[in-house]
């Protein structure tokens, strides 16, 4: 996947959607996620709410950043805490505390890589310059 991790597509909706951008997209998507310690997903957002659900292995983590305050999070994925969604246009990224873990991710409406955008250090200093310090 570009931003790290394997990944496998295992559902896209034929049912189709305008999302808010004025975009047809299928109406939701979901794939298989796989993150081995020591890799990782690099900060990234979508335009679309994905849920994110822990499956087996050890724990993951998934940094977010609320775009309207800044304000920096760390969400613990693992039997406990199975669940998560991060709201579009949030970025986030996440990485594999142990041996491996194994998530799925549902995004709806679907997953386009037209709504994909990767975080670089500069866009994410100038959209939070406190982060800086």
């Amino acid at each position: 996947h570009p931003e790290g991790g394997y990944y496998k597509e295992y559902y896209r909706s034929e049912l189709t959607v305008i999302n808010k951008n004025g975009d047809k997209r299928s109406a939701a998507t979901a794939i298989h996620y796989l993150l081995e310690k020591g890799n990782f997903s690099c900060f990234h957002r979508i335009q679309s709410d994905e849920g994110w659900h822990f499956y087996r292995g050890s724990e993951v983590l998934v940094y977010i950043i609320n775009p309207e305050t800044g304000k920096e999070e760390v969400i613990h994925l693992n039997k406990d805490n199975p669940v998560y969604v991060v709201p579009a246009t949030w970025w986030f990224a996440a990485e594999c505390v142990e041996a491996y873990g194994h998530v799925g991710c549902t995004v709806a409406p679907g997953f386009d890589f037209n709504d994909f955008e990767m975080a670089t250090y500069d866009n994410l200093i100038k959209e939070f310059p406190k982060a800086n310090k």
